[in-house]
């Protein structure tokens, strides 16, 4: 998946319905800020509120740290840097 990732191409067929809902999530609240109503809905359906919950709230942790990184121009912020160039992850 990593290697899927880094060349910004579609997911693996074997990862998962969940893990490949996780990138959507990431992908659309990174690069939108903000969640479609059909994967809200589809998040829903494969976990709870708490895991939405949890999921975004480690997005935003990650988007945070990005930003502190790109701020003190911290060597190795590539991803960070990466992310908001092209307003997604992936």
């Amino acid at each position: 998946m990593l290697a899927a990732l880094d060349a910004r191409q579609p997911s693996p067929d074997d990862l998962g319905a969940a893990l490949a809902l996780a990138r959507i999530v990431a992908s659309e609240l990174i690069g939108q800020h903000r969640l479609s109503e059909a994967t809200y809905s589809d998040a829903l359906r494969l976990g709870s509120k708490p895991t939405v919950v949890e999921l975004v709230t480690l997005l935003g942790c990650f988007a945070m740290a990005c930003w502190l990184m790109n701020a003190a121009h911290t060597p190795g912020a590539a991803i960070c840097v990466d992310a908001a160039a092209h307003g997604s992850l992936w």
